[in-house]
């Protein structure tokens, strides 16, 4: 809560869209002490993970399967890196527009 206030605090807020991500995702997967549980668990019914470690855990471990699997693995893992890198430079581009509407409205305020 500390984070909260003194981003509150700040009257202009310039740094809005870079902190919002990470404190959603902080309060998603902080722990309920009356439910004893995340409220992403109380919402999806499951533990918050990684794509990656989603999708390798329910794979099956067979020894003739091995190589197929790794195989599978490396493919999944080349892939996910190809659209985390234009997850992140499409996130990037529409924070700066929205951080530059946000920054003008403020400004007009003034």
């Amino acid at each position: 809560m500390a984070s909260v206030r003194v981003y509150v605090e700040d009257p202009l807020q310039q740094d809005w869209d870079e902190l919002m991500e990470r404190l959603i995702s902080a309060i998603n997967n902080s722990m309920d002490t009356t439910r004893k549980e995340t409220p992403f668990y109380l919402v999806h019914g499951w533990d918050a993970r990684s794509t990656l470690r989603a999708m390798t855990t329910s794979m099956r471990r067979g020894f003739g399967r091995q190589s197929e699997a790794r195989a599978w693995r490396r493919e999944a893992s080349r892939q996910q890196e190809i659209a985390l890198a234009m997850a992140k430079e499409y996130q990037a581009s529409e924070k700066e527009k929205r951080a530059k509407k946000h920054n003008d409205a403020l400004s007009r305020m003034e």
